[in-house]
């Protein structure tokens, strides 16, 4: 009986390892199941993505490369504000996608928007020549003189003078610069070289670049587009765009209100939070610039220079709430002050 019961527990114990062996290559068959799946769904999907995302920037290629200067002014405007409207479409599907796509990849899609941007961009400055913007002195073309000689009417026009009004502003040091939206709306802005300067921008901007800026309080309502910035030091910032490239900086606090996924390369020491200035005008511009104001992807920041998925960039970092400019009107005041600043 003894000997029996041996047996039978010997095959019991065969079978329950027979068991938990079959369960062991169940559990990994399932895994590698799982994970095969999940490998063509993620596959699948990134080329769905690059499907659609490289057949919307053909179209727009197309698009740009078929208009002429033969069209109607109208009908060429109207032209630009779809693709205004692709291009915004295209970078909120490439946005909405960056979670499951790689670095490289990201880099190289955005890549390709910012040259669209460009593109189109050049496109229109060569087909719709901007008028240059001037303050008009309030004489206008006056009839000087007005005399009958042999039946004939001899008129002298006057001309009037003309101050041109340049969009660029550089070398300013220690001066307050302010642009109605009369001025920037629409308009492509650009300030390389200022120095302890506050810049005040209302309207909606149709891009703003800045370059060699140290020490400048900036703020901005809308842009359209792009904010580019390079070489900046110790600055604010404050605007709301459809993208961020900051490059080759260092010390900037910027509140930004930014549609796609913003860019940093050859940066640190920059400091950034949701954008809490705002004036009386604001909302409004926000809407006219095309912005959806719902979508702030203030934290979602590429450095180029850091593409470690484990660990954040240490390059950049969320304000504080201890540290947020909370009184505007207080920070600005104090600015001015402590910079000896002047209105232009």
């Amino acid at each position: 009986m003894e000997g029996e019961d041996v047996k039978t527990e010997a095959s019991k114990s065969t079978v329950f390892e027979m068991m938990a062996r079959r369960d062991r290559e169940r559990k990994m068959a399932n895994e590698k199941n799982q994970k095969a799946r999940q490998n063509k769904t993620e596959k699948e999907g990134i080329q769905y993505f690059e499907s659609v995302f490289d057949g919307k920037v053909c179209e727009i290629e197309t698009t740009l490369d078929a208009m002429v200067t033969s069209k109607d002014l109208v009908q060429l405007q109207e032209e630009f504000n779809s693709i205004v409207r692709d291009l915004q479409d295209l970078q909120k599907y490439f946005t909405s996608s960056t979670f499951f796509l790689s670095d490289h990849k990201i880099k190289t899609c955005q890549n390709v928007i910012n040259q669209l941007l460009t593109k189109s961009d050049e496109t229109k400055s060569r087909l719709l020549p901007k008028k240059k913007f001037g303050f008009k002195n309030k004489s206008s073309k006056t009839k000087q003189d007005s005399d009958i000689q042999d039946g004939q009417v001899k008129l002298e026009i006057k001309e009037p003078k003309r101050k041109e009004f340049l969009w660029t502003e550089s070398q300013k040091t220690n001066q307050l610069l302010k642009y109605s939206g009369d001025q920037v709306n629409n308009q492509d802005l650009t300030f390389k070289e200022m120095e302890n300067c506050v810049i005040f921008i209302n309207g909606h901007a149709g891009s703003l670049q800045m370059s060699k800026m140290k020490n400048c309080l900036v703020l901005c309502g809308a842009v359209s587009r792009s904010v580019f910035a390079d070489n900046v030091e110790n600055c604010t910032f404050a605007f709301a765009c459809q993208q961020l490239r900051l490059h080759s900086s260092t010390f900037c606090n910027i509140y930004i209100l930014v549609t796609s996924r913003a860019i940093i390369e050859d940066c640190k020491d920059i400091n950034i939070a949701p954008n809490t200035y705002s004036y009386t005008e604001y909302e409004s511009d926000l809407q006219k610039s095309g912005l959806d104001g719902s979508i702030n992807n203030w934290e979602n920041v590429g450095d180029f220079n850091w593409l470690s998925t484990d660990m954040p960039s240490p390059n950049w970092n969320p304000i504080k709430d201890d540290e947020k400019i909370n009184d505007w009107s207080q920070y600005i005041n104090d600015f001015i002050n402590a910079q000896n600043i002047t209105s232009d």
